[in-house]
């Protein structure tokens, strides 16, 4: 940096990325992602490389692969969540492309949509994996993950805003989730998107304490709760594509990338 040599400092912070990752600090290696990813984004704009746009796709598939890694090792706590962060990001992405998202955003909702549980690292695993009700000081800490999630990754740079996806994806329309008691529209629009694809997975799966939901029953209960937990509209977005699509569901893969593979096996189709 002292060198002014941008893209020195870019591929050197890719590297540390790399380091991070092998040893499974998956905070760090976001960091580091960051870093290259912001110094990448100016030598675009300098025009100093021909290559930058291909050299940014590959960071941005790196992005994924330790996204994922880190929402699989959080999965791993909980045996009835395996690919639950996969799934939401896949219904999340799907509601915003009825709303006219471009592909470069829905690839950093997909981003935010796979990190949104990474709060329940700090949640036991005999909480998580509890059979019978909750105790309300068991429930508490369930609840912390939203705001644990969130300063967790406080200081990662993100490209794109996910933190309000990670904070705020258990608020709910009326006022009366958490962590904040957020309302409407206050709430962020991912956030909303985000609560909607995840409570519909959470139905739809089996849990220790009750069997999944049939897709038809899962959408009944949260239509009961239409405009007191769930956006109004982002709901009837989200039943007319579980309804009437169940085709499979495009995942936005990272810009340009012909080696990720673009579509899986819908889950709407239960």
């Amino acid at each position: 940096m002292r060198r002014e040599d941008l893209l020195l400092a870019a591929e050197s912070a890719r590297e540390q990325a790399e380091l991070y990752t092998t040893l499974h600090r998956n905070r760090e290696a976001l960091q580091a992602l960051n870093a290259s990813h912001r110094l990448f984004a100016k030598l675009r704009v300098q025009r100093d490389i021909a290559d930058v746009r291909h050299r940014i796709d590959r960071l941005e598939r790196r992005f994924l692969d330790v996204v994922r890694q880190w929402s699989q090792s959080i999965e791993s706590k909980d045996r009835y969540t395996l690919g639950h962060c996969e799934r939401v990001a896949a219904y999340t992405c799907a509601i915003a492309r009825t709303m006219g998202f471009d592909e470069q955003t829905l690839f950093w909702l997909r981003i935010g949509a796979m990190l949104h549980d990474v709060g329940k690292i700090h949640v036991p695993s005999d909480i998580l994996n509890k059979a019978a009700p909750l105790t309300p000081a068991e429930r508490t800490i369930i609840e912390r993950h939203a705001s644990a999630g969130a300063d967790l990754l406080q200081d990662v740079e993100f490209p794109w805003d996910v933190l309000p996806m990670i904070r705020h994806h258990h608020e709910r329309w009326d006022g009366s989730g958490y962590p904040d008691g957020m309302a409407g529209d206050a709430i962020p629009l991912s956030a909303r998107m985000l609560c909607v694809a995840d409570v519909y997975d959470a139905l739809t799966t089996h849990r220790p304490y009750r069997p999944a939901f049939a897709s038809a029953d899962a959408l009944a209960a949260m239509r009961a709760d239409r405009g007191r937990v769930f956006d109004p509209d982002i709901l009837d977005r989200f039943a007319s594509i579980v309804e009437t699509l169940p085709a499979p569901i495009a995942f936005p893969a990272a810009p340009n990338d012909p080696a990720t593979p673009k579509t899986i096996v819908s889950p709407f189709a239960a």
